[in-house]
């Protein structure tokens, strides 16, 4: 477990080794509205960022809790530990999906400068048959020179047509395998987004079940409370019937 999570969990310590950062105290003194005093001392020791070592001995006199607060506690700690689990899912999620999206810029990147590469070659065949042009205007040429212009011109044509062929299958297929990634990232994304939306419904669930058992368990423990403080107190009507009754008993054998 990490500092930070340590911190989500059970929130600052009381103090820190200003040296090494190594050693969390959490310190508590409090009384009680009985006027008891409660007092410990808990100690974690951290390798780096990582938890090590929990010292609990400053808590061993700390008075053991009921059954009921045992449940709450364990209600208490459930809750966060589901917290701190779904916390650190969403984190995973959105560190793969930044992965996936400088991924998807690089290659982005390489498929611009390969088309830029490509244009540039396109531009200098096209300079060469500008050139080849001007020479065969402004020169005499005979026949023979002519025919050996057309066949270097069919040539250069040729190899355009297969190059711009070419180009334009790169560009199809740069085209679909970007048109592919973005699907993914796409469902990706969706996934992730379905994912977050499950996690933060069943973590509503789970509390509006946990308030609905605790405000059940309440009720229940007031009521209990209430029946016992009404027993209470017909039993001190009764007593004080009762003593009353002897009080009187004994005045009139005072009287005789």
């Amino acid at each position: 477990m990490s500092k930070a999570q340590v911190k989500a969990l059970i929130g600052s310590p009381s103090v820190v080794d200003l040296f090494h950062n190594t050693q969390w105290d959490y310190i508590n003194y409090s009384t009680l509205e009985s006027g008891e005093v409660i007092n410990y001392r808990l100690i974690l020791y951290f390798e780096q960022e990582k938890l090590s070592n929990i010292d609990t001995t400053g808590i061993r006199s700390l008075p053991g809790l009921t059954n009921a607060q045992k449940a709450l506690e364990g209600k208490r700690l459930e809750k966060e530990a589901m917290e701190v689990e779904i916390q650190m899912e969403i984190e995973r999620v959105t560190k793969q999906k930044a992965r996936e999206r400088a991924k998807v810029k690089a290659k982005a990147k390489a498929e611009v400068k390969k088309i830029a590469k490509e244009k540039a070659i396109i531009r200098i065949e096209t300079i060469v048959k500008e050139i080849m042009n001007k020479i065969a205007k402004e020169k005499a040429i005979s026949k023979e020179e002519m025919e050996r212009i057309a066949k270097v011109k069919a040539k250069a044509e040729a190899k355009a047509k297969a190059e711009a062929e070419r180009i334009a299958k790169a560009k199809a297929e740069a085209e679909a395998k970007a048109k592919a990634e973005r699907i993914a990232k796409a469902k990706v994304e969706a996934e992730a987004k379905a994912e977050a939306d499950r996690i933060a419904k069943a973590k509503a669930e789970t509390e509006r079940i946990a308030k609905a058992k605790a405000e059940a368990e309440a009720k229940v423990e007031a009521e209990k409370v209430a029946k016992i403080k009404a027993k209470a107190e017909i039993k001190a009507e009764a007593e004080r019937i009762l003593l009353k009754l002897k009080l009187k008993w004994d005045l009139e054998k005072l009287k005789y």
